[in-house]
């Protein structure tokens, strides 16, 4: 008995376990579900986490923009109207017969009509402006407010993109801002026609997924997306374009996740600023505030609106309705979406039917490279790489303003490939062989205003006008007669140009020779210097000291500069860039002063604050008066020395209008030619990279370059005025060219030149004159 109830608890117990327990099946389900649980969360708060450290900050990689000078005009401005229609046509400004808005213009035989664009500039924003502009004999004569029949004292248009600085995927992107620069219009439309649901939806929305489902199933295949524009942003800005389920799942959970941590009009900023609208070569057009630039040439805010509809028709497929390549897809998907906002009440049918019959109305294209101006945009990037990191530079949507002029930079390029192959052709060079470099700058502050560093000036590889170090012959002749006058030397000092040789510490005899292979004994220092004679120069550079001479040297270069003392260098036996030697040339310029060349002038963030102004910044490193009686001498080189070819121009005043010095090196291996206006400096270098003789001096090669560009620039004369010094005055004096004496003006070849008081010749030369002297005779 006892050990039945013993069975019997045992038996009870038992069951009483196996009702309690779970079945190794449900086990596995539970834990199953349990460890998607854990894993899916997992997986959700790494998709949270990546959306957030992704979307939060800088979330676009954009390249920065590289903006030239802006064409300022006012009255009395010297400017031609081809150069006004030239600087139009870089900003993709339209012609018009009647510009009635921003980015049109017109013109007739003396006025240019040109609506202007709004833009911010680093110091203001310049709002739409209806002008028109008289011209006169290449001049500014007055500017009329069309809308306020008023005059205008002065215009800035919009600045010239001349270059971008991509990210490496070479995405290109105008931010806009919701609130400040996009048509509320555009947004409308964009809701109506790709997400009508967009403000209430969560991410996702099953009524567009089981409709676009019932679609596609009544048209038989894949004819419609049920995607928000959430979705579309989430695909786009975090995903691959595989389509798999994986990746729509993904897409959908990210979209549920965006909305939940930021605003429906962050989401739509971003959007806008994200979508794909098409294909540029290498550069993708993402956003809308590029696409309009890009297609309709004008701000997004500007736009009409067929030129929206297009826009937004285009999100579908960027390819297939592209309204350059395939005008009919185009026209037809945009009327679709004038339906739509007809439709959804956003324009009246009137508004629909008329913008139907507009055309697509967009520019046409302008050729696109990131390398347009490739030697300025390198001098650009090394003078960027001082102040901002590498990514900072590429990445950070940077507006950078330059100080390249197009219209300078447009006679640079055109001058040095013609004359090069002019030049080319007549010393019978093989085309491609003989090349070339020009740098131009503003006298006053050295800014760098054009650079060419090819004879092809759209080639993207060696820049000559910052790279080739070649010897710069004659050039170096002012500073070793600035060294010579600050020594105690004046203009008129006597040299002796007579048959000269000189031994070096090794034994080595140096016996320079003069280009015209004569000597031409006693000659005024300032005729030496403007006729180039080397026996005179050598001669003068040993007398003052070659320590004294690289000292001088160094100085108007505005740097410390590895310069042998080998006696050769006062001829040029010395390396430099054009770069550099339009640095030392604007030294001279200057007055004294030394001014570092620059290429940037202003640099703002994307935002629109500005970051960096450039200053300028002049430092003294020559006495101003002794420049002074050197630029004179210069002026003579160019007046009757080696540079007098210079005249057959015609475009300045012939005696006084341009300082300056020719170079050539021996073999004819180098032609040079730098000198200085009023208002600018230019460089120009002609050779062959392989060092071989051109058969060119500087006075027949790069002289005639120089010559080619400044007659177009409005170049104006330099004068000279002498420095106020309170412990110097200044006389000048006519100088007898054969004896260096004080002379009349009637005397032959008389020149007059500068002396500090006290300091000029004291006799009087025995000039008898010359035809002038003979005029004065008839007239008495």
């Amino acid at each position: 008995m006892v050990s039945k109830r013993r069975r019997s608890r045992r038996r009870g117990k038992k069951g009483s376990s196996n009702s309690g327990s779970m079945s190794p099946v449900k086990k596995v389900i539970l834990y199953t579900i349990l460890a998607s649980f854990l894993m899916g969360s997992a997986y959700l708060i790494f998709l949270d986490f990546q959306i957030r450290t992704q979307f939060e900050g800088k979330r676009w990689s954009v390249p920065a923009y590289v903006y030239a000078r802006p064409l300022e005009l006012y009255p009395n401005k010297k400017i031609s109207k081809t150069d006004i229609l030239y600087e139009l046509n870089r900003l993709n400004y339209q012609l018009s017969e009647t510009p009635n808005k921003p980015g049109y213009y017109s013109y007739g035989d003396n006025h240019v009509a040109i609506y202007t664009r709004r833009f911010k500039h680093w110091d203001a924003e310049e709002q739409p402006k209806h002008i028109r502009i008289n011209l006169s004999g290449g001049i500014v004569v007055d500017m009329l407010d069309v809308k306020q029949n008023e005059d205008v004292p002065i215009v800035r248009l919009d600045p010239v993109v001349i270059s971008k600085i991509y990210p490496s995927h070479n995405e290109d992107r105008i931010l806009v801002k919701l609130n400040e620069d996009v048509p509320k219009k555009l947004v409308e439309i964009l809701k109506a026609v790709e997400d009508r649901n967009f403000d209430s939806h969560i991410g996702i929305s099953f009524k567009g997924i089981f409709r676009a489902i019932w679609i596609n199933i009544k048209k038989g295949g894949a004819r419609q997306g049920g995607s928000t524009l959430t979705q579309q942003l989430v695909k786009n800005y975090f995903l691959t374009r595989e389509k798999t389920i994986w990746r729509k799942l993904n897409e959908m959970a990210m979209a549920v996740l965006l909305e939940f941590h930021y605003s429906k009009n962050e989401i739509l900023e971003a959007y806008l600023n994200e979508v794909a609208l098409g294909q540029d070569g290498k550069r993708a057009i993402h956003g809308f505030g590029l696409a309009s630039h890009y297609f309709f040439g004008k701000p997004l805010r500007d736009l009409e609106d067929h030129q929206l509809a297009l826009l937004v028709g285009m999100v579908k497929a960027p390819s297939a309705y592209n309204p350059r390549r395939r005008r009919g897809n185009a026209l037809r998907r945009r009327n679709v979406v004038l339906d739509v906002m007809r439709e959804q009440k956003i324009i009246s049918e009137d508004v629909a039917i008329t913008a139907k019959d507009r055309s697509l109305d967009v520019v046409s294209k302008k050729k696109t490279s990131i390398t347009r101006y490739p030697a300025f945009v390198d001098l650009l990037r090394r003078q960027l790489r001082k102040s901002y990191r590498p990514e900072d530079i590429t990445t950070g949507g940077l507006r950078i303003f330059t100080t390249l002029d197009p219209l300078i930079q447009y006679y640079a390029e055109e001058s040095l490939k013609t004359q090069i192959a002019s030049l080319s052709k007549w010393k019978h060079i093989k085309p491609g062989k003989l090349q070339g470099a020009v740098v131009i700058t503003s006298r006053s502050q050295g800014d760098v205003l054009a650079i060419v560093g090819d004879a092809d000036p759209r080639y993207p590889g060696y820049n000559r006008a910052l790279d080739a170090k070649r010897q710069i012959g004659s050039l170096v002749k002012p500073a070793v007669y600035l060294a010579a006058l600050k020594s105690g030397k004046t203009l008129a000092s006597l040299l002796d140009d007579s048959e000269f040789s000189h031994e070096s510490d090794n034994g080595k005899i140096w016996a320079p020779l003069n280009y015209d292979k004569e000597f031409h004994g006693d000659i005024p220092l300032y005729y030496s210097l403007a006729h180039s004679y080397n026996v005179s120069t050598a001669r003068l550079g040993l007398e003052v000291g070659l320590d004294k001479v690289i000292d001088m040297i160094q100085k108007v270069l505005g740097k410390e500069k590895e310069i042998p003392e080998y006696p050769s260098l006062l001829l040029g036996a010395i390396q430099l860039t054009p770069i550099e030697v339009a640095q030392m040339y604007q030294t001279f310029a200057g007055g004294g002063f030394n001014t570092k060349l620059r290429s940037i002038q202003s640099i703002m963030n994307s935002k629109g604050d500005l970051l960096t102004r450039n200053s300028l910044k002049l430092k003294s490193v020559v006495d101003a008066g002794l420049v002074f009686q050197l630029n004179s001498a210069l002026q003579v080189a160019v007046a009757s020395g080696t540079g007098r070819g210079l005249w057959k121009y015609n475009f300045l005043h012939k005696d006084k209008g341009v300082a300056g010095k020719t170079g050539t090196t021996d073999d004819t291996k180098d032609s040079w030619f730098s000198a200085f206006t009023g208002n600018y400096l230019g460089v120009v270098w002609v050779g062959r990279d392989d060092s071989k003789p051109t058969g060119l001096t500087g006075s027949v090669g790069a002289l005639r370059v120089w010559g080619n560009i400044f007659k177009h620039i409005n170049a104006e004369d330099l004068k000279l005025e002498p420095p106020s010094d309170a412990d110097k005055k200044y006389e000048y004096h006519w100088i007898d060219p054969k004896s260096g004496l004080v002379t009349t003006k009637h005397c032959s070849g008389a020149v007059q030149l500068p002396f500090v008081e006290g300091r000029s010749p004291r006799e009087q030369s025995s000039c008898t004159g010359g035809k002038m002297r003979w005029l004065d005779f008839i007239k008495r």
